[in-house]
């Protein structure tokens, strides 16, 4: 039906390059997401694996987003980095629940915004067999301005939470039927392929990746709303996937951290013992 998004379904990703990707996401006319308003003291947590303990995450530059990235990840395509980082939600201790995480929170008002991102991390603790124990580095960032960010919803996975999917649905429809200007009139004149386009990015956001390859599709989206749409979105927040879409991440432009839109607060070494039923957290807040 919809002929530009069935072009994105049958590109073969393992073959195809850089320029036929980019193009591919240039045959639509705009991008119009839902924007998520991010505002001042709002919490994002960021996270990063220690696996060699004698090598610390000591400075800032070190905790922020990876300058040399030359490979894709969920919202980044190669040499073109994002700030990766987890906000808060109102499901924590559902999150905690189903996990099996004894509860040890340093801030109530943060809502285990700092442990989506451990779950993005780790390579245990979701693991349900697994065992052992992994160090962090978990660095605090705090919003300093009012930024908005495209979000993706109203996916499969919600269907748990289908009335929130519902209630996003309409403030999108109620959104984009009340914005002035050019781009909003194409994006009303093709309001079912917008509809369309985001409902098929957000089963692809979904999707857990096996392999690099596997994160084309959303990392040149992502591209499109960071660069190309970048008067109007700083970057992109998506359901997590390791946290069985209960929580959320964020993926920032780099100039977030080159305005000082966001800036780091406190970091903390945060170690997690991982047995088969269990997860126990020892976090160390440092100002």
């Amino acid at each position: 039906m919809f002929e530009n998004i069935e072009n994105l379904k049958r590109i073969d990703l393992e073959s195809i390059s850089v320029y036929e990707m980019m193009l591919a996401f240039m045959r639509f006319p705009v991008f119009c997401n839902l924007p998520l308003e991010l505002k001042p003291d709002r919490a994002v947590f960021r996270s990063l694996r220690i696996k060699d303990e004698k090598t610390l995450h000591t400075s800032k530059e070190r905790i922020s987003y990876n300058k040399k990235a030359d490979f894709y990840n969920r919202a980044s395509v190669p040499n073109f980095p994002m700030f990766y980082g987890s906000i808060t939600t109102g499901r924590s201790q559902t999150d905690l629940d189903r996990l099996g995480i004894n509860k040890d929170e340093p801030n109530q008002k943060q809502n285990h915004g700092y442990m989506v991102n451990i779950l993005e991390c780790s390579d245990i603790a979701t693991v349900l067999e697994a065992e052992g124990s992994e160090l962090f580095t978990v660095g605090m960032w705090e919003i300093q301005k009012e930024i908005a960010v495209g979000s993706i919803f109203n996916h499969k996975p919600f269907d748990a939470y289908g009335k929130m999917a519902y209630e996003k649905l309409l403030d999108y429809y109620e959104w984009i039927n009340t914005q002035p200007g050019d781009r909003f009139d194409i994006a009303r004149k093709n309001l079912s392929e917008q509809k369309a386009l985001n409902e098929y990015m957000a089963e692809v956001f979904a999707k857990p990746a096996k392999n690099e390859n596997d994160y084309k599709l959303s990392a040149h989206y992502s591209y499109r709303i960071a660069h190309a749409e970048r008067e109007n979105y700083y970057g992109i927040s998506y359901p997590s996937v390791k946290a069985n879409y209960e929580g959320h991440n964020v993926a920032f432009h780099p100039s977030v951290i080159e305005e000082g839109i966001i800036d780091l607060k406190r970091a903390a070494l945060v170690r997690i013992f991982k047995k088969k039923n269990s997860t126990d957290i020892v976090w160390n807040w440092e100002g």
